[in-house]
């Protein structure tokens, strides 16, 4: 069963993620050596009237999914290179999965949405209800970043409803004095995060991979825990099967 990163801007030139293949490979070597053997491409969707390119875009990421592949195998990283999107939330965005017009991740039902930091809880809801109706799975991105989502009882609400809750890796480092990085590590400890992600830009910096150095916490912590968030999770949304929870 493979370590996946569910969450990375990692084709080159398609959103502020990578900016060329160079940047890409460096991104890719730095998870894989941290045990990372899958990659969900995750660049940005939002919604554009009057948006009509679409298709050659998707052909395009493919096509570049297919590349990124090719081109880290040949410099010997072993990876398998997936399709998602991290999709900004709108209130037609189920039409638009219906339609295949914006992407689930890795072809399941599994929807990536983010919102704005200012959102509401209702909102949340809201989009949560509309996307399971459809029978898809929302799987809200870097829950670390909503204050709404930090008042007790809220996340357990979420995944009541059917939700699925990434948080970032860089969120969870921090010393003890980082209430904000507590917080995080007790909703992982607690059970309530169902996937980690790098939501890596970048090959260094602030916005490069994170992910050894959480694992090696965690792992420490505990390591059921660590295989389920990092393999057995992430592998049943790879499957289209739903998550275990408890």
């Amino acid at each position: 069963m493979r370590m996946v990163d569910v969450h990375a801007h990692i084709l080159p030139g398609v959103d502020d993620g990578s900016r060329d293949m160079e940047e890409t490979l460096a991104m890719l070597q730095k998870v894989y050596e941290d045990g990372v053997r899958h990659v969900v491409a995750t660049p940005h969707f939002r919604f554009l009237k009057d948006h009509d390119t679409y298709k050659n875009e998707y052909e395009k990421m493919m096509q570049l999914c297919r590349e990124v592949e090719q081109t880290a195998k040949e410099a010997s990283i072993k990876i398998k290179i997936s399709l998602g999107q991290e999709i900004f939330y709108f209130e037609e965005l189920s039409d638009y999965l219906n339609g295949g017009e914006a992407l689930t991740m890795a072809d399941s039902r599994y929807v990536l949405i983010e919102f704005a930091s200012s959102v509401s809880f209702a909102t949340i809801e809201r989009a949560v209800y509309k996307l399971g109706r459809e029978s898809y799975i929302p799987m809200l991105a870097h829950i670390e970043r909503y204050e709404c989502l930090r008042k007790p009882g809220r996340l357990s609400k979420l995944i009541e409803d059917g939700a699925v809750l990434q948080m970032n890796c860089e969120s969870l480092l921090g010393n003890w004095l980082d209430r904000s990085a507590r917080w995080c590590r007790k909703q992982v400890l607690s059970g309530r995060i169902q996937f980690l992600g790098t939501d890596m830009h970048r090959a260094t910096g602030r916005r490069a991979p994170r992910y050894g150095e959480v694992l090696t916490w965690l792992r420490k912590k505990d390591i059921a825990l660590a295989r389920k968030i990092t393999r057995e999770d992430p592998a049943s949304l790879l499957a289209d099967e739903l998550l275990e929870h408890g």
